[in-house]
């Protein structure tokens, strides 16, 4: 960030110049979720605080992108630069080309739901959205595929995943599939893979 001060003498701003400046390190860095400013007037000096977004998923890359791109627990999704979040290797990939703009802090709370500790048999890896009729469709890193659905139901259908789950592992010698997408009929299918 300190690339992004360029040659500018910080003791000659005004009143306004480190709030302006806090904006252009906040259009500069997508990642940050605040840039906060400190002015000392007795030491001249001013200090910038920034804080990062925190991510909930890597976004799957379209295209030639150099940046990796990552939705917010908010449901923002942002660019950073590569190394900006070295935990990117647990967190899942999601596809967001047929996610509509205003179903993303939704996805954004239910991923958060999902990563809590044991909420799903294994951590998610992909989830993506197959069709607004299908719903989502996501695959753990054991290899379980789960037919989400949409996103309603999250806390009823995790604590029926683990019985089923359960179930199902001593039934099935390999990877299964969960169908959840009738969990409001009253209905969870599960079959091999």
């Amino acid at each position: 960030m300190s690339d992004a001060l360029g040659r500018e003498d910080v003791r000659a701003w005004g009143l306004t110049e480190p709030y302006r400046f806090s904006r252009k390190l906040a259009s500069l860095f997508p990642c940050l979720e605040s840039v906060e400013v400190r002015r000392s007037w007795l030491d001249r000096s001013v200090e910038f605080r920034a804080s990062l977004r925190k991510p909930v998923a890597a976004v799957s890359p379209r295209g030639r992108e150099k940046e990796a791109a990552w939705l917010s627990e908010s449901g923002v999704v942002f660019r950073a630069p590569e190394g900006a979040y070295p935990e990117e290797a647990a967190l899942p990939v999601v596809d967001l080309s047929r996610v509509p703009a205003p179903e993303l802090p939704r996805l954004a709370r239910f991923l958060e739901a999902v990563s809590r500790e044991g909420a799903l048999p294994s951590p998610l890896a992909r989830f993506d959205m197959r069709s607004p009729e299908e719903g989502w469709e996501g695959v753990l890193q054991d290899g379980t595929r789960l037919l989400w659905g949409d996103l309603s139901w999250t806390e009823d259908k995790l604590k029926r995943l683990k019985e089923v789950a359960a179930d199902a592992g001593r039934r099935f010698d390999s990877a299964y599939a969960v169908d959840l997408r009738y969990f409001g009929d009253g209905k969870i299918l599960v079959s091999p893979l």
